[in-house]
């Protein structure tokens, strides 16, 4: 059976995020006191009870807008009334019933379904008292649940999203109106490792053409697109099944450099992003094709790479520009990046689709690659054909000499590689060890990380006369015996 959907609605700033936040128990939504922050619609699954659904954000319900980002948000949610199973009508209890309360209420009801008031930022120490505006706020209704009672509610219920309040009693009444509307589907067996779900992270600067690629690679309008930068702000994930394989694509906000960000929200976005990023198991890092490699994708490109990440450099915008800036464009990237010669380069157009049939084979290229077994016996082969190849330097008048070397694990590729000498090996002869392990692993496309460690040998203390045999005593009384 499908899994039913439940989508939070109501107009901005009266709290949509905070209580998608709270009914996850997590934060996963950006949450800031200025209105309209949400903007695509956030879709994260959640479990009730053995009741598995899916949750959505949603961006406000407003007034209609000459904008056209305003427009693609407005589009974006009413297409999510009309999916979901049951909404949840967020409505603010400081301010009280507000016009727009009522026009999102009749969007849900012109849609024909079932919803469920809940009544956001409510004193949890005392629901019934009244807030004087000279207390520092609006005045609160002694009962809110009779002010928004024209919206004519089945379910009503208080919360305190903020302070967690009520949380309970809401995810039952989900529960709850959710096996009214249909049987539960039957929890889902937990997947097997083979068939986990690929995570690739869309990073880069702000306006770079992630979103767009992403939508190109679903072939469909999955997240917002809007010339100006900083349309993403939550990071959004996309999930594509292509035969027997699963990708998650993680779309996030534009990653300036530090100096650059100005805004609290714009570090929150941030720091959303560089989680999706370290949480990758692929790393697509697009670029301008007009401007590529820059201080900031070379700061991004190390980060993913520190962590054993595969990275493959994505030219995006290649319709703008001639094939011959293409291709000036690719070979001044290499030159920038040269110490990530092994990262595929990309060229792309997000638009025209150009280009875009070939990122997810190079996903499953590197995948399998991050998944490959290298046994001891050919790691230790590998590692004596680049020593004998290239032999190590010497350190304070003793030379380097590698003993060992196995793999750590897969995603990403670790090896230990145990040295003789204690001196630390020059950072010339890492780069060698690992451009050369790649080569001999087949591993071309992937960082590998290695970890140095001194070599101990085993010491055994022989004694230089043999024990005496020990002897145990039999019955009382009886003779010695010898033990065994």
């Amino acid at each position: 059976m499908t899994i039913p959907a439940v989508a939070l609605v109501g107009r901005v700033n009266v709290g949509k995020s905070t209580l998608f936040n709270a009914l996850l128990g997590r934060e996963r939504a950006v949450v800031d006191p200025m209105p309209g922050v949400t903007r695509d619609a956030l879709v994260e699954f959640l479990s009730i009870r053995n009741l598995r659904l899916t949750l959505v954000d949603t961006g406000g319900v407003g007034e209609a807008g000459s904008d056209s980002l305003i427009e693609s948000v407005q589009d974006r949610t009413r297409h999510w009334i009309r999916a979901a199973d049951l909404v949840v009508l967020v409505v603010d209890a400081r301010t009280g019933l507000h016009p727009l309360d009522a026009e999102a209420a009749r969007r849900v009801r012109r849609a024909g379904k079932p919803f469920i008031l809940a009544i956001n930022k409510v004193d949890p120490q005392g629901r019934g008292k009244r807030t004087a505006a000279g207390d520092g706020g609006p005045a609160v209704a002694s009962d809110p649940a009779a002010e928004f009672s024209p919206l004519a509610a089945e379910d009503t219920l208080l919360v305190s999203a903020a302070h967690r309040a009520g949380v309970g009693a809401l995810l039952n009444a989900i529960a709850a109106r959710l096996r009214r509307i249909e049987s539960p589907p039957e929890p889902e067996a937990k997947p097997s490792p083979c068939s986990t779900a690929t995570h690739v992270a869309v990073v880069g600067r702000p306006n770079a053409g992630k979103s767009t690629l992403i939508n190109s690679l679903s072939g469909e309008e999955k997240v917002l697109t809007d010339p100006r930068p900083g349309t993403t702000r939550d990071t959004i994930h996309v999930t594509l099944a292509r035969g027997e394989r699963t990708y998650e694509l993680s779309d996030s906000a534009g990653i300036r450099r530090r100096a650059r960000i100005e805004e609290r929200l714009e570090e929150k976005s941030i720091g959303y992003a560089l989680s999706a990023l370290r949480s990758a198991d692929i790393a697509l890092l697009v670029m301008d094709v007009r401007e590529p490699g820059t201080a900031q994708d070379a700061r991004l490109a190390h980060a993913a790479v520190a962590r054993g990440i595969g990275l493959a450099l994505v030219l995006t915008q290649c319709d703008l520009v001639s094939p011959e800036v293409v291709e000036r464009s690719a070979w001044a990237l290499q030159a920038r990046l040269r110490h990530l010669a092994f990262c595929p380069v990309l060229r792309v157009s997000g638009l025209t689709g150009e280009g875009v049939q070939r990122v997810l084979p190079l996903v499953d290229r590197m995948v399998e690659q991050l998944d490959r077994q290298v046994s001891p016996q050919e790691a230790t082969v590998a590692l004596r054909a680049c020593t004998d190849a290239h032999p190590p330097p010497v350190a304070n008048g003793r030379r380097i000499r590698f003993r060992a070397i196995r793999q750590l694990g897969c995603r990403p590729q670790r090896f230990l590689v145990s040295v003789v000498s204690a001196a630390a090996v020059p950072a010339p002869y890492q780069g060698y060890l690992m451009h050369q392990l790649r080569r001999e692993f087949r591993l071309q496309d992937v960082p590998i990380l290695l970890h140095f460690r001194p070599w101990m040998k085993l010491q055994r203390s022989v004694s230089r006369h043999p024990p005496r045999q020990a002897r145990r005593r039999g019955r009382p009384g009886g003779r010695r015996t010898a033990a065994p």
